[in-house]
């Protein structure tokens, strides 16, 4: 079999297994981030920012964030690699942004791709 035919098989793979996990996916970022302040820091965490920004930036304590980060690692939601934290998901595709409060400061802060 060629690369090119195993590149294509592999992305049509990648394309099902999207597509049959989107709810499964969906119904667990709900659990493991019940409130907005959760919602806000998790999308946050892309990667380009600290962790003390993001817990400056939503309004979140130390314990909160880190609970947030263990339990999301360990739900296959985020991974953390050489001290970075970054998110696998955006919540805009599964319509789970909260409004976001008013201030051009807050809003600046969550990057809503």
């Amino acid at each position: 079999m060629s690369d090119t035919r195993v590149e294509e098989l592999l992305e049509n793979i990648l394309v099902w297994t999207r597509a049959s996990s989107f709810d499964a996916v969906g119904k667990l970022l709900e659990r493991a981030l019940p409130s907005d302040n959760m919602r806000l820091a998790y999308q946050a965490l892309d990667g380009s920012k600290t962790i003390e920004k993001v817990k400056k930036e939503c309004s979140i304590g130390s314990n909160t964030i880190n609970a947030l980060i263990i339990r999301c690692c360990s739900m296959g939601l985020m991974e953390k690699s050489n001290g970075v934290v970054t998110r696998l998901f955006d919540l805009g595709d599964f319509d789970l942004l909260p409004e976001l409060p008013s201030g051009p400061e807050v809003k600046a802060s969550v990057n809503r791709e």
